[in-house]
This record gives structure tokens, C-alpha cells and sequence, in this order.
């Protein structure tokens, strides 16, 4: 590029020493400028157009916002899927919100992970696990407290471990858990496991075990389809009664349509749960979602979901209850820096200042 130019200035000032005419002259001159001040410009764009990242890859609003992304590479699944690290990078993400609990949806929580020549390893904390609260939830006893993940992944394999305790006396209440992740990539097929070791939440009238707890994941590429399940089983001691605990779901997901500087996709899975020996569920949603960069700096992402089928039986057999949902989030970003958030006008339908973000991270890419 600066041979080029100084090739250009160069048959320029030849001009001046052997003038074919006026005429000529003149537009060597103006050519050679134009190009000498305009290249630095066009250097400088599609330099910074190759820094910007892209879309963003690492946060809890992004999957809220895509609804059906759990299997997607995304720094919030190498709970799951831990060989992931290998493909994300070094970074760095926190998570914004109080010091909350499970239930509130919205609380602190980060990590970091480092990419090395042929392996990566990160350390996550906060991240409360799903089943463990669904459980301690219905047992009456307090949430996963202070959890922190440590990760590892080399080659086509993944290993992860779980851990948290915290034994408050003045409020009597007491938590420990230990697990395990193992995942891998198997012939095209992405995989992980987590193992629950050893769960339990009490206070001083109760408690709630889970033992063992065995969660799967998997998922595979075909051309522009990606077929995924998942599965768990779990047997939780609430008081001393003892009950099983499952749920499986299989979907598939098509990419067909491209767009230019994201994806458009859409979808549909089956799922059936059961919880003891009281409640059941079966639901068949359709889905469609898309996420594309809008500016080198800013993306967007939304989806809508609703059951063609959806049955819950806990004592009253519901069968589809209103459950349209429409999901709306963005990407700000500008060097290495992405905000991530979730657009509260997806809920209200109201754009406005009282709550523009919620769900919001910060993740920096090094």
C-alpha cells in the first residue's frame, strides 16, 4: 500500500520535469493526492472493522435473549459443555447484579479464562447450579452459596469441577455441593456431563439432599441443521422422602437462512419432565430467532417461542396456558469490551429510560 502511493506522488513529480501537457499534469497531480490522503482513511476503517468483534459470545442476556442458544459456543455453557474453552479465547466477564439468590434471576457472578497454544483454562464464580436450586427450592432451604467452577480443556476434551459451602449459624443455614464436568467433541458431536458428587441444603427444621444428580448434553451439526438433547436424572431426599427426578428434551434447529453479518434460525424440540411423584410436563414449542451485527460497534438478537403443545399436571391438568414469549438484546462494543443486555422494551413494549438494559454484562476479549 505505501509502494503503491509513493509509485503514484513519484509519477507526479516526474510530470513536473517532463510535462506531456497542462491537462495531464494536472490529474497526475490530483490523482496522486486523492490517493495519499484517502488511503490512510480507508486503512484506518478497514482496520478497525477487523478489531471489532464480533458478535458477542459471553453472557446470560445473549442466551435469554436467543431462548434456544444453551448449546451454543458461548462462554456460559462451558458449564456444560467444557471442551468450549478451546474456541472462545481469553476474556474476561462479569455478570452485573446484587449479592441475590437463585430465585431473583439477576446476581453477581464472573470468571476469566486463558487460551494457551493447544489448551485453555478458566475460573468461574457465582454461576448457582439449576437442578441443585430447583430442588433446594422445593425443599424449603436456602440456595447454593458463593459456587465457583474451575475448568480445563486440551485437545478435543473437556474437565470442569463444581463447588460450594457456607455454613451461616446466625441464620442456621448450611449448604455444600461437589461435581464433576467432563465433556469432549466425538466425531462432529459435541458432549458434556455434569455429575453431581455430593448436594445438600439444610436449616434448622430441614433438609434437602441430591444424590446422585447426572445431567447430559449433546448436540451435532448437519450441513445447516443442528440436532441437540439433553437429559437428567436425579433422585433428591427432601425431609427424609425420597423421590426420582428426570427431564429429557431432543430438537433440531435450522440455519438455512444466511444473513450477512449474523444468523437467522428457527426451530422446534420435544421435551417431557417429571418432578417425584406429583408433577409432570410435556411441551412441543416452536421457535425462531436471529442475531446479526447492525454497526461494527452494536449488535442485536431477539426470538419468539410459543408450545404448539404444553401440559403441566401437578394435582390440576393445565393444557397450554398462554406462553407466547418474545425476547429482545444487544451488544455495545468498542475495542475488546462488549455490554451485553437484555432490552426491557421485550417486555413492556415501551422503549424508554426507566429501565433501558437489564440482565447486563461486561465481558472483555484479550
Amino acid at each position: 500500500m505505501v509502494f503503491w502511493r509513493f509509485h503514484e506522488v513519484n509519477h507526479a513529480i516526474l510530470a513536473f520535469v517532463h510535462p506531456p501537457s497542462k491537462m495531464k499534469l494536472k490529474k497526475k497531480i490530483m490523482r496522486a493526492l486523492r490517493l495519499s490522503l484517502s488511503a490512510p482513511v480507508c486503512t484506518a476503517l478497514a482496520t478497525a472493522a477487523l478489531l471489532a468483534p464480533s458478535v458477542g459470545h459471553a453472557s446470560k442476556a445473549r442466551l435469554t435473549a436467543l431462548q434456544f442458544a444453551d448449546f451454543w459456543v458461548d462462554a456460559q455453557n462451558v458449564f456444560y459443555y467444557p471442551e468450549y474453552a478451546n474456541e472462545l479465547g481469553s476474556y474476561a466477564t462479569l455478570e452485573l447484579g446484587p449479592t441475590g439468590t437463585f430465585t431473583t434471576g439477576v446476581h453477581a457472578e464472573g470468571g476469566f479464562a486463558r487460551k494457551f497454544s493447544e489448551s485453555a483454562a478458566g475460573l468461574y464464580l457465582g454461576h448457582q447450579s439449576t437442578t441443585l436450586n430447583t430442588a433446594y427450592a422445593n425443599g424449603s432451604v436456602s440456595d447454593q452459596a458463593n459456587p465457583f467452577y474451575v475448568y480445563y480443556a486440551r485437545g478435543n476434551m473437556g474437565y470442569g469441577l463444581n463447588f460450594s459451602y457456607s455454613d451461616v449459624k446466625s441464620t442456621g443455614n448450611k449448604e455444600m455441593s461437589l461435581g464433576g464436568v467432563i465433556g469432549g467433541k466425538f466425531g462432529g458431536v459435541d458432549a458434556g456431563a455434569v455429575i453431581t458428587l455430593y448436594s445438600k441444603s439444610e436449616n434448622a427444621s430441614t433438609s434437602t439432599k441430591v444424590i446422585p444428580g447426572v445431567e447430559v448434553y449433546a448436540n451435532r451439526a448437519m450441513g445447516d441443521l443442528k440436532v441437540y438433547a439433553s437429559g437428567l436424572v436425579a433422585r433428591t431426599d427432601i425431609a427424609g422422602s425420597s423421590d426420582a427426578n428426570y427431564n429429557v428434551r431432543i430438537g433440531v434447529q435450522d440455519h438455512a437462512y444466511k444473513l450477512t453479518n449474523g444468523s437467522f434460525f428457527y426451530g422446534t424440540q420435544v421435551g417431557y419432565s417429571k418432578s417425584g411423584t406429583t408433577t409432570k410436563g410435556f411441551n412441543l414449542p416452536i421457535y425462531a430467532g436471529l442475531e446479526a451485527d447492525i454497526f461494527t460497534w452494536a449488535a442485536i438478537r431477539g426470538a419468539i417461542s410459543q408450545s404448539l403443545i404444553g401440559y403441566v399436571d401437578s394435582g390440576s391438568k393445565d393444557l397450554n396456558a398462554n406462553n407466547t414469549v418474545a425476547t429482545l438484546g444487544g451488544t455495545l462494543k468498542t475495542g475488546g469490551f462488549q455490554l451485553d443486555g437484555l432490552l426491557a422494551a421485550a417486555a413492556t413494549g415501551n422503549l424508554n429510560g426507566t429501565s433501558f438494559l437489564t440482565t447486563t454484562s461486561i465481558t472483555y476479549h484479550f
